[in-house]
Order: C-alpha cells, then sequence, then structure tokens
C-alpha cells in the first residue's frame, strides 16, 4: 500500500509505535523501524505490534528478524511513514519531539508506551530487606517524558522525573497503583512481574491479573 492514509483515528494501539521507532527512505522506498529483544520480545512483535499494524494497514509488507542479540521490525509502507511524519515522526532518525494526541492519551495509550520502551527493575542493594521492585520509562523525548509524569501524576500515581527529562521512574506504592491503573501487555515485563507474584504472593494479591488489562 503507497497511497495515503486518510481518516484514520489515531488510537491508543498506535502508541505503541511512537516511543521507540524510526522512518525512512533508501532505495527500496520508505521504512518504518523499530527493534527489541532478540528473545524477550519476539512474543510481544509477533502477537501484539504486527497484528496492530496488519489491523491499521492490511497486506502491509514486513519483516521481522534477528541481528546478533536485536529483533528488528521494518515495515515497507509510504503511508504510514507519511502519517507518522504528520505526527511529528523526523525522516532518517528516531523522533525526539512527538506527543501523545491529547484526545488519544488515556491509561492504554500509556501502557503501550511502558510496553514498548519502560522497564521492570529490581533493586537488590543491601539497602533492602528483598529485592526492591521499580517500574520506569527512558526516552531520549522530554515532551513525551513530561507528558507521561504529568499524566501519570494526574492519576494520583506518583512518579519521579530526571533532571533532563528522559526517564520517569515507579517506586514504592506508585508501582501498585500504576499497575492498576495502566498494566502491561508485553510478556517480557509481566514474566518478571511474576517474580513478585509468586515471592510475596499476600502483598500482591490480584495485581498479576490487572497487569494485563
Amino acid at each position: 500500500m503507497n497511497g495515503m492514509i486518510t481518516q484514520v483515528e489515531f488510537t491508543s494501539d498506535l502508541c505503541e509505535f511512537i516511543g521507540d521507532g524510526c522512518i525512512g527512505y533508501c532505495g527500496t522506498g520508505y521504512f518504518f523501524q523499530m527493534t527489541g529483544h532478540a528473545q524477550l520480545d519476539r512474543t510481544y512483535y509477533e502477537r501484539r505490534l504486527i497484528p496492530i499494524l496488519l489491523q491499521f494497514i492490511p497486506g502491509l509488507r514486513f519483516r521481522l528478524f534477528t541481528q546478533e542479540n536485536t529483533l528488528r521490525l521494518t515495515v515497507y509502507s509510504k503511508a504510514l511513514v507519511m502519517f507518522l511524519h504528520g505526527l511529528g515522526f523526523p525522516l532518517g532518525k528516531k523522533a525526539t519531539t512527538v506527543r501523545i494526541p491529547e484526545h488519544v492519551l488515556s491509561p492504554a495509550a500509556v501502557r503501550g508506551l511502558f510496553d514498548t520502551d519502560g522497564y521492570v527493575f529490581f533493586d537488590k542493594r543491601p539497602t533492602y530487606r528483598k529485592p526492591y521492585l521499580r517500574i520506569g520509562i527512558h526516552l531520549q523525548n522530554p515532551g513525551l517524558i513530561e507528558q507521561v509524569y504529568d499524566y501519570l501524576n494526574s492519576r494520583g500515581i506518583s512518579a519521579t522525573i530526571t533532571t533532563r527529562k528522559t526517564k520517569v521512574q515507579l517506586n514504592g506504592p506508585a508501582v501498585q497503583n500504576f499497575l492498576v491503573q495502566i498494566g502491561f501487555s508485553n510478556p517480557r515485563h509481566l514474566s518478571k512481574l511474576e517474580e513478585t507474584f509468586k515471592r510475596d504472593s499476600e502483598d500482591t494479591s490480584g495485581i498479576a491479573s490487572v497487569a494485563q488489562q
């Protein structure tokens, strides 16, 4: 499909592509590309991201391949490239200024960003009696990071933001609040959370299922 995408609603699903992707043009045509971990992200790409794209543009040409430890998804579509370019994606490099449209900003949209660019981390320093769970997101996009920070806090999810506005992090009670209101879809993050659920089920009862909503 090489035409233009018109009258398309910017859904929360599409937010899963705006944080970690780039668009460009080469001798073979226009392309959109994003990368993940070769093993940890494959299920998420195959069962979540690719179906979203195919629903958005049926018959889309794409290639999913592994290069060392990197999983690379390349989509060949001028229509998709021009659509993303119109949202603020610069040609030839990752977007650093694009933001979520206000009418789309929602728990599902924020979940999409955390699925692709977020992390689940266990702080195992001796200071803590047991591994301390932290959730965060890291992007080279200060405007988007600030937007996520403001949105989380507006919902009572106490987040912290770095001085350079490249990272938002959740600690302590904010983690549980995030899982209840936002959650994850990426199996990579969900599997890490399962470690906590199994180790301390009485403190995280019910959160495992909520995190996947």
